[in-house]
């Protein structure tokens, strides 16, 4: 069984060290340990779509073609599922 990553981590000790009740992680094993110890998890999609609820951004795809461009990763599924209930169209597949 592998380690927790070192950013997952300390985002973790963080959020319990100064009482933040929700933190942002993407990776699965990272979000099951800190739901284990009661803190809400929020994705970076999720935050993308609070991001535009609130006005601070107009558009979300374009924000996510700039993280795909560093290398991050998105579910396709829920990539799409995002873009579709904000009516933004779909990005074209990326190569794996």
């Amino acid at each position: 069984m592998s380690l927790l990553g070192s950013g997952e981590a300390a985002v973790i000790h963080y959020a319990l060290h100064h009482e933040v009740g929700i933190v942002c992680i993407d990776e699965k094993k990272g979000r099951r340990i800190a739901r284990a110890v009661d803190l809400e998890v929020v994705g970076t999609l999720g935050l993308l779509l609070e991001a535009k609820k609130l006005g601070l951004l107009e558009a979300i795809a374009p924000v996510v073609e700039r993280l795909c461009a560093f290398g991050i990763w998105f579910d396709r599924q829920l990539l799409e599922r995002v873009l579709t209930f904000t009516k933004e169209p779909l990005l074209p597949k990326q190569d794996s």
